[in-house]
């Protein structure tokens, strides 16, 4: 039973705890993919430790660990409390099919109106722009003001207007480009959606509401690193200015939506960091945000136990 309750409590430290530190990383300046896979790693480990902890609570003895950890039990063990022990499995069941099924009917309604936006949008760019002649993912708009934007899916495309160019050099105006690709590249746009359509199925849960606007800062940050290495330094910095000052409504990611100052500031941050280095970031990211909770929580637990013997 201790390590079902130590999946259950660690997952309730990581929604509860893990926000701030998690939020700390926006203004830091890192590799914004580093924070991508921060927040996504604790916002996977917390749904993955709730249900393993139920479940585990469920099956006959526990699944076999039931005596893995008999050293300090104590007053947590299977045999002291057998009452507590099915009690508290019967209401986890109940409790996670409950919100297995609201986080699935929230989750395909926002799908439906997201599809539906997106196509609506896609129509309407395919019937006013005009297709790159190089690459046919971009349509060119017919507008004197500074638009880029992009709308991910299966047919994924960037909406770019023709202003661009009167507002933008021809480097800036790349850099603008690549960074649309990259969001398109990276599925950025199915992360974010993931992200609010937890966030509207479990609005009560701290870290599933704030990972919507933080993913999308990261998700922009990590396009615009992605356009620094092809275009520099200079000419993201110069497109980031302009396209700022021109916000549209629109169904997808821009690159003048988000957190311009933050972005502005770290656009130089991990420059020429080494593949394996950035890797081993990222691993390290993802250990300690799905890991720490549910091993503090085990500490606790096990420290409660001996105590109480």
């Amino acid at each position: 039973m201790i390590i079902a309750l130590a999946l259950l409590l660690g997952a309730v430290l990581a929604a509860t705890a893990a926000r701030r530190p998690l939020v700390g990383l926006l203004a830091a300046k890192r590799d914004p993919r580093v924070g991508i896979v921060a927040w996504m790693g604790c916002v996977t480990g917390v749904l993955v430790a709730g249900v393993a902890g139920v479940v585990l609570l469920a099956l006959p003895d526990h699944g076999g660990l039931g005596g893995l950890l008999a050293v300090c039990f104590g007053v947590l063990s299977h045999a002291a409390v057998p009452a507590w022990d099915e009690g508290v499995a019967a209401v986890g069941v109940v409790a996670l099919v409950g919100l297995i099924l609201r986080g699935a009917v929230v989750a395909r309604r926002q799908a439906v109106r997201r599809r539906q936006e997106r196509d609506r949008f896609r129509f309407l760019v395919a019937l006013a722009g005009l297709a790159d002649t190089v690459d046919a993912r971009v349509m060119w708009l017919d507008d004197p003001r500074p638009v880029a934007f992009s709308i991910g899916g299966r047919r994924g495309l960037i909406a770019a207007s023709y202003g661009l160019w009167a507002s933008l050099d021809p480097v800036a105006v790349s850099a603008t480009l690549a960074h649309e690709r990259a969001h398109l590249r990276g599925r950025h746009q199915l992360m974010v959606d993931a992200a609010d359509a937890l966030a509207a199925a479990f609005p009560w849960v701290p870290l599933f509401r704030a990972a919507p606007p933080a993913l999308r800062e990261l998700v922009e940050a990590a396009a615009d690193r992605a356009a620094v290495r092809r275009h520099g330094v200079d000419a993201v910095r110069t497109a980031l200015t302009v396209l700022s000052e021109v916000p549209l409504p629109h169904p997808g990611l821009g690159m003048g939506d988000t957190a311009i100052d933050r972005r502005l500031d770290r656009l130089i941050v991990g420059r020429g960091t080494w593949a394996v280095v950035r890797f081993g970031r990222c691993v390290a990211a993802a250990l300690t945000v799905v890991l720490l909770p549910t091993v503090a929580a085990l500490a606790m637990l096990l420290s409660v136990s001996c105590v109480g013997r």
